[in-house]
């Protein structure tokens, strides 16, 4: 008003000649702002609310419609008048609340009225475990998440890290510490990729399957067993569902993967090669020269009797 002075002057002559009576309400008006920027009036009784309620709409306004830094100034106002953000989490089993504040950062921390409710969903999606999500926002103060999560399906071991894999293989976290240990553990170059047509095929030998601690990829050709009691199963290239009949049956028949072997090799074709533990091995050769000890002992007193 201070800045404004002839233009209002100019506006009371206007209203002070003589006009019709639907003008004398504006004149009033005027003459009440004249006062008012004088100091001699006090505000309106029952203004105070209104007034508050109509600069927040207008701040509202100007920032849905010009841009990120006007919409910031609105999240500080609307949070500095308590219209803070309640987070509602669902569908999450790997994601956290601590980790969605995160993501979102000062997009909904501060209230929901400069919130975009497209650049938040993505911004959910883009998190390691979260395939698909949906935001929804309510009035004042309430931010709605529901996620999907992707599935996880074996733990690949790609070097020295360990990282959770989707049936795809497609990766989606590190391994966190103690987590997951239910999954099978895949190792090398390709496994992640072929793991999954492989362990449905191992899903018809169950008992072979629970024995095994490591299923290693070799040479993006052939799998390797590495059993939990150490034992290594050799498969070959081809036909390993012909290899993996034979090691159930002989494991089934003979107990053959808990005896003391170390290694059992079908990678050729209609053979077998065994491969002792270095301790049965030494009792092997003890007992072959043993056997042997017996045999001469014998040759010498039939010997000896002739």
């Amino acid at each position: 008003l201070d800045g404004g002075g002839c233009e209002l002057q100019s506006l009371i002559a206007f209203f002070d000649s003589p006009v019709p009576r639907a003008q004398r309400g504006l004149r009033r008006f005027a003459r009440y702002l004249r006062r008012a920027a004088a100091g001699d009036v006090a505000p309106i009784r029952g203004f105070g609310w209104p007034s508050v309620g109509a600069f927040f709409g207008s701040i509202f306004i100007y920032g849905s419609v010009a841009g990120p830094g006007a919409a910031s100034v609105v999240d500080r106002m609307a949070s500095a008048s308590g219209f803070g953000v309640e987070l509602h989490l669902s569908g999450n089993q790997h994601t956290s609340a601590i980790e969605l504040h995160t993501s979102l950062g000062k997009q909904a921390l501060g209230s929901l009225a400069g919130l975009n409710i497209e650049q938040a969903r993505q911004t959910v999606e883009a998190l390691p475990w979260v395939e698909r999500a949906v935001v929804r926002k309510y009035f004042p103060g309430r931010l709605d998440v529901s996620v999907t999560e992707r599935a996880p399906f074996a733990v690949w071991q790609r070097g020295a890290e360990l990282l959770v894999v989707e049936r795809s293989g497609s990766i989606i976290a590190p391994l966190p510490p103690g987590s997951f240990t239910e999954l099978p553990l895949i190792v090398g170059a390709g496994a992640e990729r072929r793991s999954a047509i492989f362990l449905k095929q191992m899903d018809q030998f169950p008992a072979l399957k629970r024995k095994v601690g490591a299923f290693v990829r070799v040479a993006e050709r052939r799998w390797d067993l590495h059993l939990k009691n150490g034992v290594r199963v050799l498969l070959p290239a081809d036909d390993q569902e012909r290899a993996l009949i034979e090691i159930a049956e002989l494991d089934s028949l003979y107990g053959l993967l808990e005896r003391d072997v170390e290694l059992v090799d079908f990678r050729v074709p209609d053979r077998i090669s065994l491969r002792l533990t270095e301790g049965a091995n030494e009792r092997r050769v003890a007992a072959i020269e043993e056997r042997a000890a017996a045999v001469n002992k014998r040759l010498k007193a039939r010997g000896a009797r002739l």
